[in-house]
């Protein structure tokens, strides 16, 4: 058995020979050996990965990792000729936290929102925060525009739903209710690049956020 509970992963090593008296005291040692070699290989590299591609603060990917997942995931949708959705999310007056609650405030605030995003998407989908209070997320292919669509209004739904109790700096108990406002945009009708998808969902997050916030705007709405 072989296995880190500090990163959290399990395997099995397993040998086989059609000999059965192959397997020595001597050999079994120096299997083992290797095997705490590999053991120790596997959790440097997971930690590792770790402090390269997830934010420290939400436990979700993080910018680097995402852009770079993107681009994987529009090769795998053109092979395929399916669709995706790129999603933003921004996190309405969240500048408004830090004021009342201080930093740890916010701080609260941005990782219950991702653990919510994370637990409102598909498994096969990709979360990431983007930058500040901003959350992007890939909806991978295939995604039909109408999914899309309804992945998005449930992630506006279930973060206006989930309770928070903030603590301010006066050192009373608030109950507070966090919104997003979401922009959307299917590839590749919405556009071919990186950038123009990128473009064509601020754009809606924007209008999302001056239509009085807390709503989601996808390519294609009225």
């Amino acid at each position: 058995g072989l296995g880190d509970e500090g990163t959290g992963w399990r395997g099995l090593l397993v040998l086989r020979h059609p000999d059965r008296e192959h397997f020595t005291r001597e050999r079994l040692a120096v299997a083992h050996l290797v095997a705490q070699h590999f053991q120790m290989l596997i959790s440097a590299s997971i930690r590792l990965q770790g402090l390269i591609f997830y934010d420290f603060l939400t436990g979700v990917y993080n910018r680097p990792y995402f852009e770079e997942q993107l681009e994987r995931e529009i090769a795998v949708a053109d092979r395929r000729g399916q669709s995706l959705a790129l999603v933003i999310v921004d996190i309405d007056d969240f500048k408004s936290f830090n004021t009342r609650y201080g930093y740890e405030g916010g701080d609260r605030v941005l990782a219950t929102v991702a653990c919510v995003l994370k637990s409102a998407l598909r498994h096969t989908d990709t979360l990431a925060r983007y930058g500040g209070e901003e959350f992007a997320a890939i909806l991978s292919p295939p995604v039909p525009l109408e999914e899309a669509r309804l992945i998005s209004e449930r992630l506006r739904a279930e973060v206006a739903a989930e309770p928070l109790t903030m603590r301010s700096l006066d050192r009373k108990t608030v109950a507070e209710r966090v919104t997003v406002s979401v922009g959307g945009v299917l590839y590749p009708s919405g556009g071919r690049t990186v950038r123009d998808l990128w473009n064509s969902a601020n754009r809606l997050l924007l209008e999302a956020k001056a239509r009085g916030k807390n709503q989601v705007r996808f390519a294609g709405d009225d």
